[in-house]
């Protein structure tokens, strides 16, 4: 509807341009370890604006799984030696970028999500992205026009359609159809995953070994998103 279009620009500021600009650009400037670190802010973010804003209720099980997870996140993250790959001088700047990218995903969360219940997720990434795309085409503009495009390899080009497809295109479309279905701290605990994730993933390609602190840090995380999707986690018949 023509009502929603400044709404969806908006959600696009929030959801992807701030998020994943400030993010991009923040990585680049603090390691690996301190990025991932900071993420896991997220979901105390989102439960603290979902209470003002949503009256989503902070219940004991919930502060006490936010905090499971975010623990083992910290731990997985600050055992894998990631820290050696921070820039000197620059972590500051780094590390603000990183929390703007935070708070901006925790905005989008909590208050775009009635305008992203009306909508299939498909049409809200045209919109979307649409937004995004012409919004960020001033600051990128030069840089995307002085790429040799012939003269990438067809690794690049592979690494770039799975950049598109896979990370943008298809965890947009999980990420939307998740938030029609469950309560933004709920959606956001997943968050804890992606040190997981990317530490099982390391460990099959044998860039790193499984010991007990991984498991201790696999086991926290997983019980604290058990412990808040079980909590109020889905929507209520009265709320559908």
């Amino acid at each position: 509807e023509r009502k929603h279009r400044l709404p969806l620009f908006y959600a696009s500021l929030f959801g992807i341009i701030f998020n994943q600009m400030a993010f991009t650009v923040g990585v680049g400037f603090t390691s690996p370890a301190d990025a991932a670190i900071i993420t896991t802010i997220t979901p105390v973010l989102t439960m603290i604006l979902a209470a003002f804003v949503l009256r989503e209720m902070i219940t004991g099980k919930k502060i006490i799984g936010v905090c499971a997870s975010a623990i083992g996140a910290i731990l997985l993250v600050s055992g894998s030696g990631g820290r050696a790959a921070a820039l000197p001088g620059d972590n500051l700047l780094g590390d603000i970028l990183c929390l703007a990218s935070q708070c901006s995903v925790a905005v989008y969360f909590v208050f775009f999500k009635n305008l992203i219940g009306r909508y299939s997720p498909v049409t809200l990434l045209k919109w979307m992205f649409t937004y995004a795309a012409a919004a960020s085409l001033p600051f990128t503009f030069r840089e995307v026009g002085s790429i040799h495009y012939s003269a990438l390899p067809a690794q690049t080009w592979l690494g770039i359609a799975y950049v598109v497809a896979r990370a943008t295109f298809v965890s947009y479309i999980c990420l939307s159809f998740a938030q029609q279905r469950l309560k933004p701290t709920a959606v956001s605990m997943y968050n804890y995953c992606q040190p997981v994730i990317a530490s099982s993933v390391a460990v099959m390609w044998g860039m790193d070994h499984f010991g007990w602190m991984k498991a201790l840090s696999v086991l926290l995380v997983f019980t604290g998103v058990l412990l808040v999707t079980g909590t109020g986690g889905k929507r209520t018949v009265q709320e559908q």
